[in-house]
């Protein structure tokens, strides 16, 4: 759909009218729908990396958020886990383990 310059095109909910997630909002740039109604893939393989990106163009060339506020989408499995255990707490765990920290005790 064409959308005007600053119109208003989302709006984050309340807490309750997300499923219980904290507000967020999804912004998708999506060039050819590919004949596929409603939920569109957000992810995808890193196999498949380009032949997405040709349908789904960085949506920041619109947002424009600066690139210090942006995660590295090249950071390293170990260097992400790093990071996570620094900002969150052992009583927060993360969807997988890894192994090496488990044996050094941590």
């Amino acid at each position: 759909m064409a959308v005007r310059k600053g119109a208003k095109i989302a709006e984050i909910g309340p807490f309750p009218e997300n499923g219980g997630w904290p507000p967020h909002l999804h912004f998708q740039i999506i060039l050819d729908i590919l004949g596929m109604e409603g939920d569109f893939p957000g992810v995808c393989r890193a196999s498949e990396r380009a032949v997405w990106k040709s349908l789904c163009p960085d949506p920041n060339l619109i947002l424009g958020v600066p690139a210090a506020e942006l995660a590295d989408p090249w950071l390293a499995p170990e260097a992400i886990l790093d990071v996570r255990h620094e900002h969150i707490g052992k009583s927060l765990s993360v969807s997988y383990k890894n192994l090496s920290r488990l044996s050094a005790g941590s």
